[in-house]
């Protein structure tokens, strides 16, 4: 009987040693994205609540100091309108594959190759913009929860006749830190 329980608390004790695992979104992530017009520079930090702290830094050619927008709290949003922007630009860059050496565009096409040419999905999203609305999401892709998300934020156009890429959302690969 004393053998038994011995082993039913070393089992137990193993058990509650393993460290359960972080949701996806907790961390601090940061990207970069540069244009002819303008910079910006984005830094993401969220915890298990969820309760996201965002910063956008943005220099323009015409400002002398960054403009700092900072927001606290994160929802949860729709995912149908964030997959079809995906969908969208995959799209795009099938039926036009020179947008990848687009001037603005062809940057940030480059780095979300990998992810244009896979099925991979949004799964989850959070909306972290100041308002509160969906203008600035941080999206999980598939199930790993190590893989960093990525950022969509709105490109304010009101409609896609520029020839570029993202019509309604940019898509910004982010890189996790620890």
């Amino acid at each position: 009987m004393r053998i038994a329980l011995l082993t039913i608390f070393v089992f137990l004790t193993g058990c509650a040693a393993v460290p359960p695992q972080a949701p996806w979104f907790e961390g601090h992530f940061t990207a970069s994205y540069a244009d002819a017009r303008s910079t910006s520079d984005f830094a993401i930090a969220c915890s298990a609540v969820p309760d996201c702290e965002t910063t956008i830094e943005e220099l323009t050619p015409r400002k002398t100091a960054p403009q700092k927008i900072v927001s606290k709290g994160a929802r949860r949003v729709d995912l149908d309108v964030l997959n079809n922007t995906l969908q969208a630009v995959r799209a795009a860059v099938v039926v036009t594959p020179k947008l990848y050496e687009h001037t603005n565009d062809g940057p940030l096409l480059r780095r979300l190759r990998p992810l244009l040419e896979s099925s991979s999905k949004f799964t989850e999203c959070l909306g972290v913009a100041p308002d509160g609305g969906d203008s600035i999401a941080l999206c999980r892709l598939g199930s790993g929860a190590q893989a960093a998300p990525v950022l969509l934020f709105s490109t304010m156009k009101p409609a896609c006749a520029d020839n570029s890429a993202f019509c309604a959302y940019y898509l910004l690969p982010l890189a996790r830190h620890q």
